[in-house]
């Protein structure tokens, strides 16, 4: 799905102003960001890209992040991968972005979307509030 087809499927009468930000993101927004460059994959891919950009990004500049971003997917490019490591091997690929804990709950997190789900994130909202 791309940006018109996002403002197509926009709900009528919605409080919240998605054509603006969509029209602003179009005009201003940073497109050239690396998890940005999604599209034509699959929906669990982009799931899983934007998920550790998410993650990497909190409390994190982006310009710091990008280069981390794309070591880390070249070494984990599936959230299968991800599960099968181990906090020890993953570190050097985090080791900077501080917050320690969030990459052990990354981990955490693939194995059990692995282990429960069959490795696709699943698509309702109480079931991914109880992921770790």
């Amino acid at each position: 799905m791309d940006l018109m087809d996002t403002k197509k499927s926009m709900k009528e009468g919605s409080n919240f102003p998605f054509s603006t930000v969509l029209t602003w993101y179009e005009k201003n927004g940073r497109h050239d960001l690396p998890w940005r460059q999604i599209y034509g994959k699959s929906t669990n891919e982009r799931l899983y890209k934007v998920w550790i950009a998410e993650v990497m990004l909190q409390q994190t500049q982006v310009e710091r992040v990008i280069g981390y971003y794309m070591r880390f997917l070249e070494k984990y490019p599936t959230i299968e991968s991800l599960a099968e490591t181990t906090y020890d091997e993953l570190f050097p690929y985090y080791q900077g972005l501080g917050y320690y804990g969030r990459a052990r709950r990354m981990i955490e997190l693939a194995k059990s979307v692995v282990e429960k789900y069959d490795g696709i994130f699943p698509d309702d909202f109480e079931k991914l509030r109880k992921l770790p």
